[in-house]
């Protein structure tokens, strides 16, 4: 894609490690607490010590830092969803025209809000599988443990945007797409009438705008992707 930038350099040096890490530490426990929980609790507590066993007003003020610190940190993060996506500047697919086979599964890494009935949960660059429905649609699953799966449908009249980049976690950022979209899927737009994916006549599901991004390293297959997308979605945003 386009050639690095100094915001770019940035994300892959520094960002992206970062926002792993602190992922990292949100998703894993110690002691029955998340290691974020304590990061964020014990300078607090220690500056509490330094109170009350006169440990010097110097000690104690670095312990509040840390503490504020570390929380705006953490705010900082979340709200980024613990990415950082740089776009590329594409603006549409070249695939020669070809799209996914409709039930063809195309292994990717996912980051987005996945969900089955009454459970939603949030991952970042997770091993995922997508295909195109038979109805025109698009499908994503991630692996949440032994035979356990969940899912986020891409309804493609109801797609927004399509935006070409890089998305940064980690060392080694990737390619990826950055789709927005009205989503019907999911707790929060729950309708028994499409808790299995079956379309309603009686009834319109409830949409939520959200984004999910899907990370390919193969430039061709993140660009037949992207076309299927686009194709299905009414024919916007493809080859010139």
């Amino acid at each position: 894609m386009n050639q690095s930038t100094t915001s770019d350099r940035i994300s892959t040096k520094l960002i992206g490690p970062l926002y792993a890490l602190l992922y990292w530490t949100v998703k894993n426990k110690f002691l029955g607490f998340t290691i974020a929980g304590w990061l964020k609790n014990l300078p607090f507590f220690l500056a509490i010590f330094a109170f009350l066993l006169g440990w010097g007003l110097g000690i104690f003020i670095l312990f509040i830092g840390l503490t504020i610190g570390l929380r705006i940190l953490y705010w900082i993060a979340k709200r980024n969803g613990f990415i950082r996506f740089e776009p590329s500047g594409e603006t549409k697919a070249n695939s020669d025209g070809q799209m996914i086979v409709p039930d063809k599964k195309v292994e990717i890494n996912a980051t987005g809000k996945f969900s089955v009935k009454n459970l939603e949960t949030y991952v970042v660059r997770k091993q995922a599988e997508y295909w195109r429905v038979p109805m025109g649609d698009h499908a994503v699953m991630v692996k949440q443990g032994a035979n356990r799966y969940l899912y986020q449908f891409i309804k493609a009249d109801l797609i927004e945007s399509i935006v070409a980049g890089t998305l940064c976690h980690g060392r080694q950022p990737e390619l990826a797409l950055e789709i927005t979209y009205q989503s019907t899927w999911g707790p929060e737009t729950e309708d028994v009438s499409f808790m299995f994916y079956a379309r309603s006549e009686s009834s319109e599901p409830k949409k939520l705008k959200q984004k999910l991004y899907l990370s390919i390293n193969d430039k061709n297959l993140l660009h037949a992707v992207w076309y299927s997308l686009a194709m299905d979605g009414n024919g916007w945003q493809t080859t010139e």
